[in-house]
């Protein structure tokens, strides 16, 4: 499994923690009925947060920002990773349904 896999995964379970089964089907649904709307976990809850929440269940610390290269506290090259790495994330956890590995084969 990648980074990207792993993250994907925690982010997908940060969201199935918050939101009720009815969220969970209305957050696929949106994602599937409507490609334009590439933000429709956003319509659910504060899908950022979940998304940092996940980071550091995953990586064991914050996500270092832009904000935080400017101030020293990390290199441009490692804020610009977490960034990458967070969107890449995203679009894995949408791209999947927004199932994480052990929902996909009961789907099936």
């Amino acid at each position: 499994m990648t980074d990207t896999d792993r993250l994907a995964v925690a982010f997908t379970r940060q969201l199935i923690d918050w939101l009720t089964p009815e969220e969970m089907t209305g957050l696929r649904r949106d994602s599937l009925t409507d490609p334009e709307n590439t933000c429709s976990s956003h319509d659910y809850c504060d899908s950022n947060q979940a998304m940092l929440n996940a980071f550091e269940t995953v990586y064991g610390r914050e996500v270092w920002f832009p904000s935080d290269a400017e101030d020293g506290r990390c290199t441009e090259a490692e804020a610009d990773a977490d960034m990458a790495l967070m969107d890449a994330a995203w679009e894995k956890a949408r791209a999947s349904g927004w199932t994480v590995p052990d929902e996909r084969e009961a789907i099936q």
